[in-house]
């Protein structure tokens, strides 16, 4: 009878127990919860950033932000060209699948972006005729996958792979990007 009761009140503080952390969990990604995003950006050739500031909704979460990506193409007389898009952007990205607890989710959408093209920004190379500008218009969309972890209850880690494409740019129009970034929840 003893093993019983015992059984009964270990079973019944298991439950207790997994109906409360679900439900904290779930609150984690609820509707209208804020956050800030921080992220590093590697695109095949060098690294970015990116720092957004964004809002869960009911079936995932929009985001805006500032970006800076670092590009790079070989000169013939062996050197790199250097060029970077400073750009605004934003977004929303729909849950396609994810776990109860929303510990882990994966996102996918898009968004628009509105910026400049930065010719040699950090004056590396010698004076040389490229007629153009030093910087240039710069918009576009993007698709991107993202893939959230929650670690601990306020923060994420983000995984994610975006495709920008540039609807102005002088050198290539479409460059892939990879994200490893962290989410605070506000």
């Amino acid at each position: 009878m003893q093993n019983l009761i015992k059984y009964i009140l270990c079973l019944i503080s298991v439950i207790s127990f997994m109906t409360i952390s679900h439900y904290a969990s779930a609150q984690r990604t609820m509707h209208g919860q804020s956050s800030i995003h921080a992220e590093a950006l590697f695109n095949g050739r060098s690294f970015g950033a990116e720092v957004s500031y964004g809002q869960y909704t009911l079936n995932g979460y929009w985001d805006t932000g500032i970006s800076f990506n670092d590009y790079n193409e070989n000169l013939s007389t062996g050197d790199r060209f250097q060029y970077g898009h400073l750009s605004v952007k934003g977004g929303y990205m729909f849950r396609i699948a994810g776990t109860t607890s929303r510990n882990i989710s994966l996102y996918g959408g898009g968004g628009t972006f509105l910026g400049c093209e930065l010719m040699d920004p950090f004056g590396r190379l010698p004076f040389i005729e490229t007629n153009t500008n030093d910087f240039r218009f710069l918009y576009g969309i993007y698709a991107k996958i993202n893939l959230e972890v929650f670690l601990i209850e306020k923060t994420a880690l983000t995984l994610n792979l975006a495709l920008p494409v540039n609807f102005s740019s002088v050198f290539e129009a479409v460059h892939y990007q990879t994200g490893l970034g962290c989410k605070i929840l506000l």
